[in-house]
């Protein structure tokens, strides 16, 4: 009876202390003239954190003192957190260099579209034929692109449409909540749902070299693949919300002010 008296206690000392003597044995800064050149010892960080529970029994102190040094603490809101941050602004510029670039692809594609008008009834003016399906197509391809390789740019923009009425009477943490939330069951499993479903017709697609059925028309596959793309990039950024989300619930990161950008 005795043993499992000692047991039973040693598993409430476990579940009741030993997870906040880690999370303060887990710090840097216990001994401010250490660092990561010369880190604590085990032991020496073990006994300064029980001096912080005096209320801890000396059976509960022998406990944490053998489990002590086998513990590796979990900072899920300090250097981990850190580097996801480093990779969700990495993704940001990624992502904010493709949609610059798409936007130069608007320039473009609005320069065939004058030159198909005056190609189209020019020639009848001069009763020649000075229009061209691949410019037609060309163009077409163009404004596919500026929503395909947009969309996530428009994503980090925060500038996607919402159609709901809870969201702007949310504090910052719980418009965090949402996105985060949103981002996980419903913008990553469409986009791995359109991914998983477009997959076979684009390898097809390469497979055959599909073509336009019009003559002098362009290739099919390359803006096929250009679908795989696009919902790559929106996962990718999508994660990076997500990061971001994290870090404002755990007060890393302010929820950014809303801002319309007059070039979307």
């Amino acid at each position: 009876a005795s043993s499992i008296r000692i047991g039973l206690m040693a598993l409430i000392s476990h579940t009741q202390f030993s997870g906040r003597v880690w999370a303060v044995a887990g710090s840097r800064n216990l001994d401010s003239g250490r660092g990561k050149n010369n880190p604590i010892s085990p032991k020496r960080r073990c006994n300064q954190s029980l001096r912080k529970f005096p209320g801890l029994s000396r059976l509960q102190k022998t406990y944490i003192s053998a489990i002590m040094p086998f513990a590796r603490p979990i900072n899920v809101g300090g250097e981990s957190l850190q580097k996801l941050l480093c990779l969700a602004d990495g993704i940001d510029r990624l992502i904010e260099g493709i949609g610059r670039l798409t936007g130069w692809l608007v320039v473009v594609m609005l320069g065939i579209g004058v030159g198909n008008v005056v190609g189209r009834y020019g020639g009848k003016l001069l009763g020649q034929n000075l229009a061209s399906n691949g410019l037609l197509e060309a163009q077409w391809y163009l404004f596919d692109l500026v929503f395909l390789l947009g969309a996530a740019y428009a994503l980090k923009q925060n500038e996607h449409v919402r159609v709901d009425i809870f969201y702007k009477n949310l504090g910052p943490k719980g418009r965090a909540w949402v996105n985060l939330l949103g981002t996980l069951l419903l913008l990553i499993p469409f986009c791995l749902l359109v991914l998983y479903y477009s997959w076979a017709s684009v390898i097809n697609s390469w497979q055959i070299w599909e073509m336009s059925p019009d003559p002098g028309g362009l290739p099919r596959y390359p803006i096929k693949t250009m679908m795989l793309v696009s919902f790559g990039l929106l996962i990718l950024q999508g994660l990076a919300e997500m990061i971001k989300s994290w870090a404002i619930l755990l007060d890393l990161r302010s929820l950014p002010e809303e801002h319309h950008d007059p070039n979307l």
